[in-house]
């Protein structure tokens, strides 16, 4: 049988607060994240129950620039289950703005538009 020679310093005791300390920390975090970039929302199964009734599909997603998929893998990570989906960018749309496209007929100013 081998002795120990002398015992940790670090309990037990004084990790667990240390511990449930970071576990909120990153709790807190992933729930912000959650709340800016994140939505729940139901669909319907099919076939519905056999009495008649509808069956629910609750759907919990997040989305957000593929830059951030270390967060969205945290937060996977953290809640245990998911997946991860990755889709090509958007093309951004161009808005125009007709107002400043147009113009006034010759003489007027902008105070006689009736655009504004």
């Amino acid at each position: 049988m081998v002795e120990v020679a002398r015992s940790s310093r670090v309990s037990s005791t004084q990790l667990l607060p240390a511990l449930l300390a970071a576990w909120d920390a990153i709790g807190f975090t992933l729930g912000g994240l959650v709340a800016a970039e994140g939505s729940f929302y139901t669909t319907q199964k099919l076939p519905p129950f056999v009495d008649g009734t509808s069956r629910k599909h609750f759907v919990f997603q997040v989305h957000m620039a593929n830059r951030d998929r270390a967060l969205i893998e945290s937060l996977r990570a953290f809640l245990g289950f998911g997946s991860i989906h990755t889709r090509r960018p958007e093309q951004p749309q161009l808005a125009t703005n007709k107002r400043a496209h147009s113009r006034l007929p010759k003489g007027a100013s902008r105070g006689d538009d009736p655009v504004r």
